[in-house]
């Protein structure tokens, strides 16, 4: 009786730390879903070649993806800049870059939506000048997607975000993984 007792409270705890750890996965990006075409993203978001570029990413760098996409569009009164990245002509990941100072809002608009983050950190950012500053990095971890969001992305000015499968973060892992295997080699 008392195992029991003792099972079903671990069972308990563990179905409460999932749901503690959990938040609602997007199945889709600005309505273009996951695993969409480069033409069905197009049409979703109404882009036209010309307005803006698609190109194929270079076999150098085939662990971003086999080509990307770039946009524009307004979320929370700030400018974001997107990526979306394909491979073989499957949606699989957006990186968003937006002005640093706006981050509190980008923030508030991705906790309404997926709710609160799985983890977070505030690690030391430091400039290419030496300047140094906290940076706060939000993460969202679940089964299907995986979510970043960084105050401070590759500059201080400029805020970064993130939305991949999981199975794209695996595939991309791996091929940087062999294409930087003997890198060293070569120095």
């Amino acid at each position: 009786m008392m195992r029991t007792i003792v099972v079903v409270s671990i069972l308990f705890a563990l179905a409460l730390a999932s749901v503690a750890l959990a938040f609602d996965e997007p199945e889709s990006f600005r309505g273009v879903p996951w695993g969409a075409s480069e033409e069905q993203l197009r049409t979703t978001l109404g882009l036209t070649v010309g307005e803006h570029s698609c190109h194929e990413i270079s076999p150098e760098q085939r662990w971003l993806g086999d080509s990307m996409c770039f946009s524009l569009f307004t979320l929370a009164e700030t400018n974001v800049h997107a990526m979306y990245e394909f491979r073989a002509d499957h949606f699989v990941g957006v990186l968003l870059t937006f002005d640093s100072s706006n981050f509190e809002r980008i923030a508030a608009v991705f906790i309404e939506r997926y709710g609160a983050p799985t983890s977070e950190a505030r690690p030391l950012f430091q400039t290419q000048g030496g300047l140094t500053a906290t940076n706060q990095v939000m993460n969202w971890e679940g089964p299907a997607i995986q979510i970043t969001l960084e105050r401070y992305g590759n500059k201080i000015t400029e805020g970064l975000g993130s939305l991949w499968t999981q199975d794209e973060v695996r595939e991309s892992m791996s091929i940087y993984r062999e294409q930087t295997k003997g890198a060293a080699n070569d120095l």
